[in-house]
């Protein structure tokens, strides 16, 4: 399982200030109504599960409880 990154070692990644990518994560944390990055990863996986499997025709096109976010999406912001 991959190790969490810290903000400075995202924002060195994405050529970012670090405070940017403090507020981007917790942005995306607001957005998706959880409080700990942890919970965004557990999420983008089961969107990921539920992707794969056509016979959940509602979690296929990506809709979670908290709206319409895919995995892909999850991961990319």
């Amino acid at each position: 399982m991959p190790q969490p990154l810290i903000n400075r070692e995202i924002g060195k990644k994405l050529h970012m200030a670090e405070k940017t990518v403090e507020n981007r994560v917790s942005r995306l944390l607001t957005e998706l109504r959880v409080q700990r990055r942890v919970q965004t990863a557990i999420l983008a996986s089961r969107l990921d599960q539920h992707e794969s499997d056509p016979h959940d025709a509602h979690h296929a096109k990506g809709h979670t409880p908290h709206g319409p976010m895919t995995a892909a999406e999850v991961r990319r912001w």
